[in-house]
C-alpha cells in the first residue's frame, strides 16, 4: 500500500512538473490570453442575443463545411465582438471534447493595434491550438531552439509550427469580423 501511494505521489509530481514546463513554453509563445476577454464578452450578452446567427443557414453551412470562412462585417459598435463570442462559445460547447477539432480565436481592439502585430496574433493562435492537447513536439522544439539565446521565433517559424499543429486537427475554419471606418476601410485586426 505504501509503495503504490508513493508511486501515485511521484506520478503527480511528474505531471505537475510537465504541466508547469508546458505552461512556461506556452507563455513564451505569447503571454496574451483571450479567455478572460471571451468570458467578459459572454457575461455582457443578453439572453437570446445572437441566436439568429447560430440558427442561420449561412452559419450551419459554414459549420458543416471545412476550410470555409464566415464573414461578419459591421460598423463599430454593431455587436460583432459579442456575436463572435457567442459563436466561439457554441463551437467550444460543440467540439470541446473532440480532439480532432481545434478552436482558437483572437479579439482585436483598434485601440491596441500597436501591440496586435501579426506575429503576436499568429503566436496566440498557435498557443491556443497547442494547449488543446499534450504540447506538440514541434512547439517544444521551437522553444528549445530559442530558450538559451532568449530569442523570439521568426514569423516563418511560427507559421511553420502553426501549420504542423493545425495539421493535427481534422477541421480548421475561420471567422472574420471587421469594422469599417468612416471612409469604408477595414480597421484593426479582425481574423479569427
Amino acid at each position: 500500500m505504501e509503495v503504490s501511494g508513493l508511486a501515485n505521489k511521484a506520478d503527480n509530481i511528474v505531471r505537475h512538473q510537465r504541466h508547469e514546463e508546458e505552461e512556461k513554453v506556452l507563455h513564451w509563445l505569447t503571454p496574451v490570453d483571450y479567455g478572460p476577454q471571451q468570458s467578459d464578452h459572454l457575461m455582457r450578452r443578453q439572453p437570446g442575443t445572437g441566436q439568429w446567427r447560430l440558427d442561420s443557414d449561412e452559419y450551419k453551412t459554414w459549420l458543416s463545411a471545412s476550410q470555409q470562412t464566415l464573414f461578419c462585417p459591421g460598423i463599430p459598435g454593431a455587436g460583432k465582438t459579442i456575436l463572435t463570442s457567442i459563436v466561439v462559445d457554441e463551437l467550444v460547447a460543440r467540439f470541446g471534447n473532440d480532439e480532432t477539432v481545434g478552436v482558437a480565436y483572437i479579439y482585436c481592439n483598434f485601440k491596441r493595434q500597436e501591440e496586435q502585430k501579426l506575429d503576436n496574433l499568429l503566436a496566440s493562435l498557435l498557443k491556443q491550438l497547442a494547449q488543446c492537447r499534450s504540447l506538440p513536439e514541434t512547439v517544444k522544439s521551437l522553444y528549445n531552439q530559442h530558450k538559451d539565446m532568449r530569442t523570439r521565433p521568426s514569423r516563418s517559424e511560427i507559421v511553420s509550427v502553426l501549420e504542423s499543429v493545425g495539421a493535427m486537427y481534422s477541421r480548421i475554419s475561420s471567422l472574420w469580423t471587421h469594422s469599417m471606418n468612416a471612409k469604408g476601410r477595414m480597421v484593426g485586426c479582425q481574423h479569427f
